[in-house]
């Protein structure tokens, strides 16, 4: 099945496939609505890492990457991308505040019926939206 994908940096990509991020925070906003699969980029720099030993990351993410690195370079979920709206429309608090960029000016993408692969798919990611060939379970 073809479907679009989006590239996010870990720990993002991980807390999406997790359930643990409900949205997306982007500079752009988006007319697209539909199956947007989840692609784990392959940067993985010494920021990133660190925030692994933060809170909240620490409590959403510590049990998945306990193991060593969390997943790199492939499609780790699939969502249905149902909405797009303000940051400044959008009420959240917790963890969710926390895992996105909530400046005024930016958009948060709804993210709903999240579905972790249970075997990541090793794909070259891009920047924006591209698309892939998926198999779903």
């Amino acid at each position: 099945m073809k479907i679009k994908a989006i590239s996010l940096w870990q720990p993002w990509a991980s807390l999406i496939a997790l359930g643990e991020k409900k949205f997306e925070t982007r500079s752009w906003p988006t007319n697209y609505r539909g199956l947007l699969a989840i692609h784990a980029a392959r940067r993985w720099t010494k920021v990133q890492q660190n925030l692994l030993r933060t809170t909240p990351f620490t409590q959403a993410l510590g049990w998945y990457t306990d193991e060593g690195d969390p997943p790199l370079g492939c499609i780790v979920a699939v969502a249905e991308l149902t909405d797009c709206f303000l940051t400044e429309q959008v009420s959240v608090n917790g963890n969710e505040y926390a895992f996105g960029d909530w400046a005024p000016g930016r958009f948060a993408w709804c993210l709903e019926n999240v579905r972790r692969l249970p075997v990541p798919v090793p794909w070259k990611g891009r920047q924006g939206f591209f698309d892939v060939e998926l198999e779903l379970p």
